[in-house]
């Protein structure tokens, strides 16, 4: 029965990951190009500066640790952030200029053009909209 279950859950795993969010591995010139860029190297793309994942004196049992059980305190700023209101109407268009939203949302105006830059077009932040938090 337990084999059963596995089975099942491997099989619906790889169906779940065949979702055309998740992409695909490059083919044609697309592979081609990839593989003459000089950060791509053993079949992966390498950063030219070493990046550490964590910071030092700190290990996943610390950070978890201090997820989970740290104080509100620890958790929220000190005082209120620094915030200003923009007309985004009136953003001259003769001058770069770059208003952060927030998080990773950046509103970028250069030339005339605005570029709206953020990681999620979506309603929430998951490779499949019906996905509920």
């Amino acid at each position: 029965m337990l084999a059963v279950l596995v089975l099942l859950l491997i099989v619906a795993t790889y169906f779940f990951m065949q979702q055309d969010s998740f992409g695909k591995l490059p083919t044609g010139q697309r592979a081609d190009r990839i593989a003459k860029s000089l950060n791509y190297k053993d079949g992966q793309f390498k950063n030219n500066i070493e990046t550490k994942m964590l910071a030092e004196n700190t290990d996943y049992f610390k950070m978890m640790s201090q997820f989970f059980f740290a104080s509100k305190v620890d958790r929220e700023p000190l005082r209120p952030l620094p915030s200003q209101k923009t007309d985004l109407k009136a953003i001259p268009a003769d001058k770069p200029t770059l208003i952060w939203f927030g998080h990773s949302s950046y509103l970028i105006s250069i030339n005339g053009k605005k570029i709206l830059a953020d990681p999620v077009f979506s309603e929430r932040a998951s490779p499949v909209q019906y996905a509920r938090s």
